[in-house]
Order: C-alpha cells, then sequence, then structure tokens
C-alpha cells in the first residue's frame, strides 16, 4: 500500500462489554494500511473471544505473560508495533470511519509536526454526550507551555509520529499506571509541534469503571512525580517554561485539596491550602470553602456536572 502503516494500540484488561463496537470502528476505517496492536493485559473475562471472532490479518493479539500497570501495557505494546505513526483506542471508545484517512495527512504537511489531535465526544451509555472542544479550539504547533497550563488532549484523538518517540531517551514510562500518556504526550510537545483537525473525529465513553473517577488520589500521587521529573528531564521548565510549570504543579495541590475536601479531612486540605497556594484566589476560595458544612455534597455536585469533561 502507499499509505504509511499505522499501528492502533489497544489495551485490555477485562474489556469485553464495549470491545466489539470499539473494533469494528476500526475496521470500518476509510483508511486501509493499519494494524490493531491488542495487548491483552491477562483478562479473565471473555476478550480473547470476542477480539478471535474477527477474521482480518491486520489484527494481531498479543497476551502479556503476566498482569502489569498501565505504563509497562502500553509500553510492552508499542514495542510489538511496526508503524510510521502510533495511534491509540482503548476498548470502551470509538473511532468515527474518516479519522485516520483525515489526521494522517497533518504529518505529510509538516515535518516538525509529531502529534496530530482531533476533537472528540464525550458519552455516556445513557445517552448524555458533550463535545470536547465546543467554542474554541487549542492551539497549533508548539504547545509545550500551553499542556502544562491546561492538558487538553483525549488520547483516542491522537496520532504520534514514531520518529518523534524514537527521538525521546524512554517512551511509555512503566512506573506511571494512570498518566504515562500525559507523560509521553508532554515530552514529545516539547520537541515536535502538534497539529489539530478541527472534526469530532472519535468518541470517548464516560463510565463508573474509570479510573480517572475511581482513584483520583492515584492519578495526584503520579502528576508530583511527573512534577519532578519534567523539570529534571526538561532543562527548558526551569527557565524557559518555569511560569508554565508553576501552573502545572499548582493545578495539582488544588486537585489534591478537592479531594481531601470530598474525603472529609478538610483539616488537611487546608494545611495544604495554606503551605503550598493560600495566596492564589481559588486557594484560598477553597480555603474558606473547606470550613463549609456541606461542602463535601457541593464538591461532588459540581464534579458529576463536570463528569464529561475528563481533566
Amino acid at each position: 500500500m502507499n499509505e504509511p502503516l499505522v499501528s492502533i494500540i489497544m489495551n485490555c484488561y477485562n474489556g469485553s462489554k464495549y470491545l466489539n463496537e470499539s473494533i469494528k470502528s476500526i475496521l470500518n476505517q476509510t483508511y486501509k494500511n493499519w494494524e490493531l496492536v491488542f495487548w491483552d493485559n491477562c483478562s479473565t473475562d471473555n476478550s480473547y473471544e470476542v477480539f478471535s471472532k474477527f477474521k482480518d490479518c491486520r489484527l494481531k493479539y498479543f497476551k502479556s505473560p503476566k498482569h502489569t500497570g498501565l505504563g509497562m501495557a502500553r509500553l510492552n505494546a508499542l514495542n510489538c508495533s511496526e508503524g510510521d505513526f502510533i495511534a491509540f483506542l482503548d476498548c470502551d471508545d470509538i473511532w468515527i470511519k474518516d479519522k485516520l484517512k483525515k489526521q494522517i495527512p497533518k504529518f505529510e504537511e509538516d515535518s516538525e509536526v509529531g502529534i496530530v489531535i482531533s476533537n472528540t465526544e464525550f458519552f455516556t451509555d445513557s445517552g448524555t454526550s458533550k463535545v470536547l472542544y465546543k467554542n474554541k479550539y487549542p492551539k497549533n504547533g508548539w504547545v509545550f507551555a500551553e499542556l502544562l497550563k491546561k492538558y487538553f488532549i483525549s488520547l483516542e484523538t491522537v496520532i504520534l509520529r514514531k520518529k518523534a518517540i524514537n527521538s525521546l531517551n524512554h517512551s511509555f514510562d512503566p512506573t506511571f499506571n494512570h498518566i504515562s500518556d500525559l507523560d509521553l504526550i508532554l515530552r514529545i510537545s516539547e520537541k515536535y509541534k502538534l497539529s489539530i483537525f478541527n472534526e469530532v473525529l472519535a468518541k470517548w465513553r464516560v463510565h463508573s469503571n474509570s479510573g480517572t473517577w475511581t482513584n483520583p488520589e492515584n492519578f495526584i500521587n503520579e502528576k508530583k512525580i511527573l512534577a519532578n521529573k519534567l523539570k529534571k528531564e526538561i532543562p527548558s521548565v526551569k527557565n524557559k517554561f518555569l511560569k508554565e510549570y508553576n501552573l502545572f504543579v499548582k493545578s495539582i495541590y488544588i486537585r489534591e485539596s478537592i479531594s481531601l475536601i470530598i474525603s472529609g479531612d478538610s483539616q488537611k486540605a487546608r494545611k495544604l491550602l495554606s503551605e503550598k497556594l493560600f495566596y492564589d484566589f481559588l486557594s484560598t476560595l477553597l480555603y474558606f470553602f473547606s470550613f463549609i458544612y456541606y461542602s463535601k455534597n457541593l464538591l461532588l455536585y459540581i464534579i458529576k456536572k463536570r463528569k464529561l469533561n475528563p481533566d
């Protein structure tokens, strides 16, 4: 085929419930030169049976010798890929049929582009949905600073240039279980441009089993580790991007304070806010908010309303 090969990484652990729909959305792609690297992380449900019903030589099944964290699973899957470009689709998400056909040409327009994304739709099984970029699209080009201030990328839209991944001293960090994609994409964005196709080309399924909602403290702890890692490994963080880096760190402590208030430890939240962020308006607001008896319920209500926007 004349089209470059795209490796689609699908990491699966007991993901049979929506797997059939996800694989079908890959098979329906109008872009035909792809391979699916399906990494089964020792599933105990019928994920393999669902996968094996599809008869297509482009679908490649790999079974992990033991269950690992997601960072290691993504690394193992990446090492099995053969494509010039790497895309990602989890086994509960969906692609629109022209996704690859519309995004891949963006790499050909500019050799400095290492990341191509699109708009996406967050949806629930009950029929609720929300478009990620509703009124204004993020910036194209050199976006490392913007991603530090507010990470605006949803993984099911991402395609990476393999050359950009190989330019780093390592790809996926196996020590991360929840934010390995955030870590990788941030480090690529410091060296390569980002391009956006301004159209909804994917759908991200919101459900109660998502780790984003069930284990917020794990994300917070890993982001603290990432903050230290970025400062050590990327020299420009200490000078050129120090302001944006400090905003990244601030966002971590804000989320930790909210998590503490929700868990009922308002006193610890106030101590954290006083030590780290007290002179900031939002942290001051949270500080006084933590004294309110119904603060936990109110924060839970706000998070529930924003649940279709996974930050």
